[in-house]
């Protein structure tokens, strides 16, 4: 498995998620927020009541380039 391959199979494990947001310095509702998507989606999706969509990866790397160009601020709590 290539490193990319590695890096979206983790994105979509609840705990990956979660590492990933909290690396981020997100909170959920401000992950939610830039998805576009609920706070309860991103609640469900991290604690395994959900499966992470297959499409998360690619939305988080979005978001994350976003962040980077806006100097978006931390969503801070949780």
């Amino acid at each position: 498995m290539d490193r990319y391959r590695e890096h979206d199979a983790l994105l979509r494990t609840p705990a990956g998620l979660r590492g990933w947001r909290e690396a981020q310095g997100l909170s959920r509702r401000a992950l939610a927020d830039l998805l576009g998507m609920s706070f309860q989606a991103v609640t469900k999706w991290e604690s395994d009541a959900r499966p992470v969509p297959a499409w998360l990866p690619l939305a988080l790397a979005e978001v994350q380039r976003r962040m980077a160009e806006r100097d978006w601020p931390s969503g801070g709590g949780t």
